[in-house]
C-alpha cells in the first residue's frame, strides 16, 4: 500500500481468545531480535461508549457504538505504520463487522442499516492492507467469567467464533488459524515462524 511501509499484522478471534496476550508475546520476541515493532491495543477498550455500556450500564450495544470502535482501527494502523517496521494489531474491522451483525438488530432501510452497509463495504477494501491475520482459536469456560469489558458478552464465545469466521471468508480476507492449547511461549514462537515462512520478518529460527 502507498501509505506505508510497514508489515502489518492482526490478531482476531472471539473476545477472551488470547488475543492481545499473544500479541505482548510475539512483540516481545521480535524485540529480542531487533525487529522495530509496535501494538495496538483493541479500540473498545479506549470507546467511551463502551464504558457507557459495560462500566456504568447506562446504555446498550448500538450502531454508534460499534461504528466508534470500528473507526478507531483505522488511524491507529496508519499512524503506527509511518514509523515502525511491523504493526501488531488487537483485532480487524472485520471483527466489529460481526458483532455489529451478532449483538444489533438492525432493520432494513433505517440509517442504521446504511451505516453497516457503508463499514460492510470498506471492511471488503481495508482488509487487503494486512500482510497476516492470525486467528486465536483457544476459547474459555463461560464459568471463570471475565472482566467487565468481557462480562456481557462471555457466553457468546462460539456463535462469534463462527460468524467471524464467516465474515473473513464473505470477504475474501485470509486467516491463519493457530493451533489451540499451546502455551503463551509455544504460540508466539508458532507465530513468528509463520511470519519468517511468509517473508514478513527475515529467518532465524
Amino acid at each position: 500500500m502507498a501509505f506505508r511501509n510497514a508489515k502489518l499484522i492482526a490478531f482476531d478471534g472471539t473476545h477472551a481468545s488470547g488475543k492481545t496476550t499473544i500479541i505482548y508475546a510475539v512483540a516481545a520476541l521480535l524485540r529480542c531480535r531487533g525487529v522495530h515493532v509496535t501494538t495496538l491495543g483493541e479500540p473498545a477498550r479506549a470507546s467511551p461508549f463502551v464504558d457507557d455500556v459495560v462500566i456504568h450500564n447506562t446504555g446498550d450495544f448500538d450502531v454508534s457504538l460499534e461504528l466508534d470502535i470500528f473507526a478507531a482501527h483505522i488511524p491507529n494502523i496508519l499512524r503506527a505504520a509511518r514509523s515502525h517496521d511491523v504493526v501488531l494489531a488487537d483485532k480487524t474491522p472485520t471483527n466489529v463487522l460481526a458483532y455489529c451483525e451478532m449483538l444489533i438488530p438492525i432493520e432494513s432501510g433505517t440509517r442504521d442499516a446504511e451505516m453497516a452497509s457503508a463499514m460492510d463495504r470498506f471492511c471488503r477494501t481495508w482488509g487487503k492492507v494486512y500482510d497476516a491475520v492470525f486467528f486465536c482459536q483457544d476459547h474459555y469456560l463461560v464459568e471463570r467469567g471475565g472482566d467487565k469489558y468481557r462480562a456481557r458478552v462471555i457466553d457468546l464465545q462460539v456463535q462469534a467464533d463462527g460468524l467471524l469466521r464467516a465474515e473473513h471468508a464473505r470477504l475474501d480476507q485470509p486467516i491463519i488459524e493457530m493451533p489451540r492449547a499451546l502455551d503463551i511461549g509455544e504460540r508466539a514462537r508458532w507465530v513468528v515462524v509463520r511470519m519468517e515462512k511468509l517473508g514478513l520478518i527475515e529467518g532465524e529460527y
